[in-house]
C-alpha cells in the first residue's frame, strides 16, 4: 500500500488510515474531513461497472432492479430540473455525467433541452440510445473530448462518489462548461443530518461534507449556489431495505421480499444521507 502524503481538496499533510474495506484502505483528512480511497484506478472501475451493475444480486453493490424504479427516477429527475434558474430567451445544453439509463436525460428533453450523456455503463449506454434515442456515450469525463464552453448545465447525480478522480473531473467541468453555466451534484454528506453510511469501495471513492465539496468546487472557480439535504423519492420497499442495512449493518437485502406487498411499492419522499449542491462557474 502506497502512503497517501496530502488530501486532495485541502492539501493538508499526513492523512490517517481512517478505514480498511474490500481490500482498499479509506483515508482521513484531519483538515477538512475527507474520506477517500486513492488506489482505485479507472481500469478498476471500467471492469467493475462492467458487470450487472443495474440488476445487482450483490448484497451491498448497485442496483436490485434499476429499470423497476424508473417512474420514481423520473420524479427526482423533475425536482433536478426545477433547481435551475430559467434561461432566458434560449433553451440550455445539459450534459449528464453517469447517467445510467437516460431519465434524467429524456426528462430534460421534455423541456426542449440540447442533451447528451456519458456512462461507464455499456448496458446502460444501450438502454438510454436503442429505447430512449438519447445521445449517449459509453465512458468516463476524463476520457471525453467536449469542446470548451460548450454545455450551460452539466449534472452529476449520485455519480461524484463513484469517480477515480473528482477533483480533476470538476476541473474538467469547468472548461466544457460555458461560463455562468451550472453544475448539480447529488452525494452523501458524511456530515448530514442523517450521518449513516456504508464504506464500499470500489463503488465509493471519495465521502465528502458539504463543507468540503464547497472547498473544492470554489477552488475550481465555482460559487455555491445551492446546498440543502436531498429529500427525494424512493420506492417505499427501497426506503425500508436502505435503512435497515444502514441501521443494522446488514449485508442482507429485504427489498425484493418488500416488494411483494404491492402498498410498499408506493413512491415516498424521504430525508437521505445525500446533499444536493449547485454551482456556478465564475471564471
Amino acid at each position: 500500500m502506497k502512503k497517501t502524503e496530502f488530501c486532495p481538496i485541502c492539501r493538508k499533510k499526513n492523512p490517517s488510515e481512517f478505514d480498511h474495506k474490500n481490500e482498499f484502505t479509506i483515508w482521513k483528512c484531519s483538515g477538512c474531513d475527507l474520506l477517500w480511497t486513492p488506489d482505485v484506478s479507472e481500469d478498476i472501475l471500467r471492469e467493475f461497472y462492467s458487470k450487472s451493475y443495474f440488476k445487482s444480486q450483490h448484497h451491498i453493490f448497485g442496483y436490485s432492479n434499476y429499470i423497476e424504479d424508473e417512474e420514481t427516477l423520473r420524479i427526482n429527475a423533475r425536482y433536478i430540473l426545477s433547481e435551475f434558474p430559467e434561461f432566458k430567451n434560449r433553451l440550455p445544453k445539459m450534459l449528464d455525467i453517469g447517467c445510467a439509463y437516460g431519465f434524467l436525460l429524456d426528462e430534460a428533453r421534455k423541456l426542449g433541452w440540447g442533451t447528451e450523456g456519458l456512462e461507464f455503463s455499456t448496458e446502460a449506454t444501450n438502454y438510454a440510445v436503442n429505447k430512449l434515442n438519447l445521445n449517449v456515450s459509453t465512458g468516463s469525463i476524463m476520457q471525453a473530448n467536449f469542446p470548451e464552453n460548450s454545455f450551460d448545465i452539466v449534472t452529476m447525480i449520485g455519480v461524484i462518489e463513484h469517480l477515480a478522480d473528482p477533483i480533476a473531473a470538476i476541473r474538467k467541468i469547468n472548461k466544457i462548461l460555458k461560463l455562468g453555466g451550472y453544475l448539480a451534484i447529488t452525494t452523501i454528506n458524511t456530515k448530514g443530518f442523517v450521518r449513516l453510511f456504508d464504506l464500499k469501495p470500489p463503488e465509493h471513492t471519495f465521502y465528502f461534507s458539504a463543507k468540503n465539496l464547497s472547498l473544492l468546487l470554489k477552488t475550481e472557480n465555482f460559487k455555491v449556489m445551492k446546498s440543502l439535504p436531498y429529500w427525494c423519492f424512493y420506492n417505499l420497499n427501497e426506503a425500508l431495505d436502505r435503512a435497515f442495512r444502514l441501521i443494522f449493518k446488514s449485508s442482507k437485502r429485504i427489498e425484493e421480499f418488500l416488494g411483494k406487498f404491492p402498498f410498499l411499492k408506493y413512491p415516498v419522499k424521504v430525508p437521505t444521507n445525500e446533499m444536493f449542491v449547485l454551482a456556478r462557474k465564475i471564471k
